[in-house]
């Protein structure tokens, strides 16, 4: 093996010709047989090791898999030395450096077209050859492409037949354009290739191929509707979407070129982290992969079946979102058939509507980005995989993710609503929601930090555990005034989801703002207090409540460490008139005022 990998190496390094590589090849295959296939594993390990850039690595690879010796034994039973065949890029002579062959390329069918008077022509300017040396296609001669005169009714020299699906592997050209370099994925729709256009003279060209497999490729008219959607996303020009090129049919396949991306898919990040990620490592795959739904919505595009394998995270730390119109040009066809068979929706990340095969609607791609979203901060899906119908059903919930803020769970619950009339109704609001809300835990980080002085000071954690209990029955009374003073005022229960809206609208902005918050009938204080005068037991309208003292707190504490002394005691002054007792906010007004000398 050790001297297969230094032959390898050597090639790399340009310090073996290609004859000299083809005779040690020879000597190595007399003792392996597969020595030839040991060296490409070796050059594909090279490249993974960044050992060997990509376009060398085709170029090698492509001359080891045209070397395939045969071996065998004479009549008199002498090992035969196996055959060389050597590509024809490689010339006779010792001296001749290793230069990279093109693999041979698969002529398309020949689609003759004719000149005014009946004569058939054929294209002189294709790369493919047809019998004699002919260059042959069936495509029209470019402007001022030669062609030579075949009198009609003269045979054409037969090209091979075009490749098909399964003829699909590295070394093949399709399109008379495209050279295949190395499968990087497959889906439900289609297996994804790695590949040169080899229409950019002078410098590379790398895409991606995606060919289409499986049922849709025996459905015209799902093809043809893809072709169209195809068309369309080619004018999404977003940082987070993925570039589309074009679509192309080569004989039995059916492909969509587009950027080349490097990382890896979202799905491979979540198996990765089964718990989860924090939420500023979250948010910004969330948000970069929101982006590109709410501009594709916004130019008329719906996505129809986003999902972790849909989302590709480059190595540039890019977010970018794949296969726009393909899953709705799948579910074009579906009265005919299964568009979960084809890919054309993932049942796990479906809304209920989907799966009816209704309109498409913004608020489809809002279930499966919440989805989405909930999996990458909880590490699970919502419903457990179960799809959103049959979760409907069963009366299935969203579990708490633990450590989430309250009105982030909110959002993320809205965005899983089993029906549109009450899912959140855009992304753009979807995002503002989940990103605005602020993490719990202030007061009890705060709490936590006196308790571990306490601790020092008195000795035990019994005084200290006792003092948190206390701060959670001042919370618990504090609620109860809430509600008593609420069912003092008279308030009409239509409005309910109104006031719901307003609180949680005020508690989405990020700067403090008193009047928002605490000052007058309109603010999220007041609007959550008539909630309750109709329903004493609401728990969004309990949440915001506490969520407004906290703010209170939080902006204290803020200004207590900006040194901005005054301003901080008059706002936990001005919260603690709301909450009197509430812990946090005594204690960071004692210290102002000690600042202020007993204030």
């Amino acid at each position: 093996m050790s001297g297969i990998a230094e032959l390898i190496d050597a090639a790399i390094a340009g310090r073996l010709s290609a004859a000299e590589l083809l005779q040690r090849l020879d000597a190595l295959t007399v003792e392996d047989a597969d020595a030839a296939e040991r060296a490409r594993e070796i050059l594909a390990r090279r490249r993974r090791d960044g050992a060997v850039g990509d376009d060398d690595y085709a170029n090698l690879d492509a001359f080891l898999a045209g070397y395939a010796p045969e071996t065998g034994t004479d009549d008199d039973g002498t090992r035969l030395k196996p055959p060389r065949r050597r590509p024809a890029s490689v010339a006779e002579d010792t001296g001749t450096r290793l230069k990279a062959p093109h693999a041979p390329r698969a002529a398309a069918r020949i689609e003759p077209f004719g000149d005014d008077d009946g004569t058939r022509l054929v294209r002189r300017d294709s790369p493919a050859r047809g019998a004699g040396g002919a260059h042959t296609s069936g495509l029209p001669p470019r402007p001022g492409a030669a062609a030579v005169s075949v009198p009609a009714g003269s045979k054409v020299p037969a090209a091979p037949p075009a490749l098909a699906p399964h003829d699909l592997a590295p070394g093949a050209i399709v399109k008379e354009r495209f050279l295949l370099l190395e499968h990087i994925g497959q889906g439900g729709m289609g297996v994804v290739y790695k590949a040169r256009d080899q229409e950019y003279a002078g410098h590379e060209q790398l895409v991606a191929l995606k060919f289409l497999t499986g049922e849709l490729q025996g459905r015209p008219e799902a093809l043809r509707a893809l072709e169209q959607e195809v068309r369309k996303t080619r004018e999404l020009a977003h940082p987070n979407v993925v570039t589309v090129y074009e679509f192309y049919r080569d004989g039995g396949l059916h492909f969509i070129s587009m950027e080349l991306l490097e990382g890896e898919p979202l799905d491979r990040l979540l198996r990765r982290s089964p718990r989860g990620l924090p939420f500023a490592d979250a948010w910004s795959i969330i948000e970069g992969a929101g982006t590109a739904l709410a501009y594709a919505h916004s130019q008329g595009i719906i996505h129809s079946d986003f999902k972790p394998g849909n989302v590709f995270l480059t190595r540039d730390g890019r977010v970018k979102v794949l296969d726009f119109g393909i899953a709705r040009a799948a579910r074009l066809d579906a009265d005919e058939f299964d568009v979960t068979v084809l890919g054309g929706l993932t049942p796990a990340y479906a809304s209920p509507e989907m799966v009816l095969n209704l309109e498409p609607d913004p608020r489809d791609d809002v279930y499966a980005l919440a989805c989405v979203a909930y999996q990458l901060l909880s590490g699970r899906h919502p419903f457990d995989g179960t799809p959103a119908h049959r979760a409907q059903h069963a009366g299935m919930t969203v579990a708490k993710i633990p450590g989430l803020a309250r009105q982030r769970m909110r959002a993320l619950e809205k965005g899983l609503a089993f029906t549109r009339d009450q899912r959140t109704p855009t992304i753009e609001r979807f995002l503002q929601e989940l990103r605005a809300a602020k993490q719990p835990g202030r007061t009890l980080q705060w709490s936590g930090a006196i308790a571990a002085g306490l601790l020092l000071l008195i000795g035990g954690g019994a005084y200290v555990n006792s003092w948190l209990q206390r701060c959670a029955t001042y919370d618990a009374q504090f609620l109860e005034a809430i509600r008593a003073r609420a069912a003092q005022q008279r308030a009409d229960a239509a409005y309910a989801p109104l006031w719901l809206e307003q609180g949680e609208q005020a508690l989405a902005v990020e700067e403090f703002d008193a009047a928002l918050l605490s000052e007058g009938a309109s603010s999220a204080l007041g609007a959550f207090t008539l909630l309750l005068a109709v329903d004493p037991d609401n728990q969004a309208a309990l949440d915001g409540i506490i969520e407004i003292v906290e703010r209170y707190e939080a902006e204290a504490q803020r200004l207590y460490r900006a040194g901005a002394i005054e301003e901080g005691l008059e706002i936990a002054q001005a919260g603690l008139e709301i909450h009197p007792r509430h812990c946090g906010l005594n204690d960071v007004r004692s210290r102002l005022a000690a600042l202020l000398g007993g204030a």
